[in-house]
């Protein structure tokens, strides 16, 4: 289905079922499985088509220091070339962590393939962030209207002058009794 089954060093437990089954529903390629180099669950989206990803990949396997000698490799980084996953993110598990609706609302939010390619992601990201500083600019714009009117009042008061905020009647707008 959608989690591996690995060396599982740090015994994480598998993630519920009733989990899984949203996780499958929510985007079939998502695989989880538990790292073997931290404890955390890694999550890997499933490739077809990119033969360069998996050189790239699979050089991250094992490697080969200056001097001759073989490096221990990247077990994760072997998981994911042996099951043709690319990275996604990585999920933290704690007694806190709740299977649900909210660790795919996050997933929706950061997966750049769901928005349609890095490009799009890159797009929905600063739009994102216009309208936030838009919005934070209309409230810091508001808070300033507000502290002027109200220090023209007190410099207004304090030379013994009156205030009024209401609207002074125009002529031509006062109705006299009826009848004249």
């Amino acid at each position: 289905m959608n989690y591996i089954e690995t060396l599982n060093p740090y015994g994480l437990a598998k993630p519920p079922v009733h989990f899984l089954h949203d996780l499958f529903v929510f985007d079939p390629e998502l695989v989880m499985f538990p790292s073997q180099e931290e404890a955390v669950y890694r999550l890997g989206r499933k490739v077809k088509h990119s033969p360069d990803i998996w050189r790239l990949v699979k050089s991250l396997t094992h490697g080969v220091t200056a001097d001759g000698r073989s490096t221990p490799g990247r077990p994760d980084s072997r998981t994911m070339a042996q099951h043709s996953l690319v990275p996604v993110t990585s999920i933290l598990p704690s007694p806190l962590t709740h299977w649900g609706p909210t660790i795919l609302q996050d997933l929706a939010k950061m997966d750049t393939h769901r928005a349609g390619g890095a490009d799009a992601f890159t797009d929905t990201l600063e739009a994102r962030e216009a309208s936030e500083e838009e919005r934070s600019a209309t409230v810091q714009r508001q808070q300033l209207d507000a502290l002027a009117r109200e220090a023209y009042s007190d410099i207004v008061w304090k030379s013994g002058r009156r205030v009024s905020m209401t609207p002074t009647p125009v002529a031509s707008n006062i109705v006299g009794p009826p009848g004249q």
